[in-house]
């Protein structure tokens, strides 16, 4: 992660027009820095932004996908086999996969 984000995410104190960071202590504005946030917070990986898929057999297995419109993870029907990667057993691991994303500055 860069120097950056980790001040921006790592806030201790706000005024109406600066962030000081806890790392360093070296003054944001922040607009900047609530801008830069909420960029980089909106970025999902790829294997979240596919459409819940229910498949092709005749189960019914309740399972859980990240919905690109709620901007979270949600319960669906899952048929058995088929669908796709947004598919999870339980919400902790969809919300770990999808909604608690770790960044890393060297992708």
């Amino acid at each position: 992660m860069n120097d950056f984000a980790e001040e921006s995410l790592e806030l201790t104190y706000k005024s109406s027009l600066f962030v000081i960071s806890a790392l360093t202590m070296r003054i944001v504005p922040l607009l900047f820095a609530l801008l830069y946030v909420s960029c980089v917070i909106a970025i999902l990986p790829p294997y979240c932004r596919f459409p819940k898929a229910i498949g092709k057999c005749n189960q019914v297995m309740w399972r859980y996908g990240y919905d690109t419109r709620e901007k979270r993870c949600v319960p669906f029907v899952y048929s058995g086999c088929g669908g796709n990667v947004n598919n999870y057993s339980n919400m902790l691991q969809c919300r770990i996969a999808c909604e608690f994303v770790k960044f890393n500055a060297n992708q």
